[in-house]
């Protein structure tokens, strides 16, 4: 007896409320149909930031090596001058030591003839020699 009297009640209550409750259970499962997709996209996003952070990481490394690369060639490229430029000065030397014994020789072989002695030295050396006249 004392469940029908409350089946009665649940029955009028419905009957009367039947928009609020419809209304507050579609809420109920809008709620929960977002909290589940917000939990999906929350996965989603997670695994986004990882596969970006692992990219960032390949990214450094690739940079690092790069620059390493960059330094092994800069000092290459300074090595490979510091040689030339000392190769120069040695060959430099060289060439106006042969220079001055070969004009040296030059001068002791037409020491007594001026024309000759300009003209050699012009071959050997490329300058124009102008003897002063008496």
């Amino acid at each position: 007896m004392i469940l029908s009297i409350i089946l009665k009640t649940v029955l009028s209550f419905l009957k009367t409320h039947w928009v609020t409750i419809l209304i507050l259970a579609a809420a109920i499962g809008i709620g929960g149909y977002n909290f589940y997709k917000t939990t999906q996209l929350g996965k989603i996003v997670a695994q986004q930031q990882q596969s970006f952070d692992a990219q960032i990481r390949r990214l450094q490394v690739i940079d690092q090596q790069q620059i390493a690369q960059r330094d092994e060639a800069i000092h290459r490229y300074e090595t490979t001058v510091a040689t030339i430029e000392s190769r120069y000065e040695q060959e430099r030397h060289t060439l106006n030591d042969l220079e001055r014994q070969e004009i040296e020789q030059i001068v002791k072989e037409t020491m007594n003839n001026p024309e000759e002695l300009a003209h050699r030295i012009n071959q050997a050396t490329g300058f124009t020699v102008i003897m002063p006249t008496n």
